[in-house]
């Protein structure tokens, strides 16, 4: 009966803390969002582009330059903060 030993309970305030953090963490992401509309010219590479690229004898990849927050390389995008964004840029 008593909450204050209630694992549930606990455990339930405990996961509501850490999806009001990711909550707050994602508002910050929006609050601090930069659109970006511009296109590079074709060759160039920039935030926002689409990269297609071959290493000798390898398959071509295809990746996209996003900032950090939205980073997913298995989803085709790399951060232009990552070692391999840094090389493509």
């Amino acid at each position: 009966g008593d909450l204050s030993e209630n694992f549930e309970y606990h455990a339930a305030k405990n996961e509501q803390g850490m999806m009001e953090a990711r909550i707050n963490e994602l508002e910050a992401i929006i609050k601090n969002h930069v659109l970006i509309e511009k296109q590079a010219a074709r060759g160039v590479v920039a935030m926002g582009n689409t990269v297609r690229f071959a290493e000798d004898g390898a398959d071509e990849e295809t990746y996209r330059i996003v900032g950090p927050a939205e980073a997913d390389p298995k989803a085709g995008r790399v951060s232009y903060e990552s070692a391999l964004g840094k090389a493509l840029i």
